[in-house]
């Protein structure tokens, strides 16, 4: 998972540099490339966790329910937005400024909640509706389906 991880960083990092016309020379090299990868992997895998947090704290705590989905959604909406921020600006080898990367990450953000909202629905009216053996081909299906539209997210 890692090394897969590391993959997808580091074909995230060319992409950026191609969009910031940085050129090859001035790109990171060999090692300085994956450390940044790891770096944002650390920062996806720290987000994960804090997002789990948030919308478990939300739901659980003493709020109310309609208030606790707010603050959830909030909550994860923030650390997606930190998320994205963080990666468009460690990955490229370009000197961009937050302000030129506030477009692109707003329009990311907004596009993973979108896709993670697909992915829910998907969840809660496909699967859960499933029985026990075509559950597992709708799982599967959905799931690669909901990477391919991910990787088409991060492509474009």
């Amino acid at each position: 998972a890692v090394w897969a991880g590391l993959g997808v960083t580091l074909a995230i990092g060319n992409a950026l540099d191609t969009v910031w016309a940085v050129r090859r020379i001035d790109r990171p090299d060999y090692v300085h490339a994956r450390l940044r990868g790891v770096a944002i992997l650390i920062v996806i895998g720290t987000a994960q966790v804090l997002t789990t947090v948030v919308v478990t704290l939300a739901r659980n705590g003493t709020i109310q329910p309609p208030v606790a989905g707010a603050a959830s959604f909030a909550g994860s909406t923030a650390i997606d937005f930190l998320v994205f921020l963080t990666a468009f600006r460690v990955l490229t080898a370009a000197q961009v400024t937050i302000r030129q990367l506030l477009p692109g990450t707003v329009l990311a953000t907004l596009s993973w909640l979108g896709l993670q909202t697909l992915g829910g629905l998907y969840v809660e009216h496909v699967v859960a509706q499933a029985n026990d053996t075509y559950g597992v081909f709708a799982a599967v299906l959905g799931l690669l389906s909901w990477l391919w539209l991910a990787a088409q997210l991060w492509h474009s």
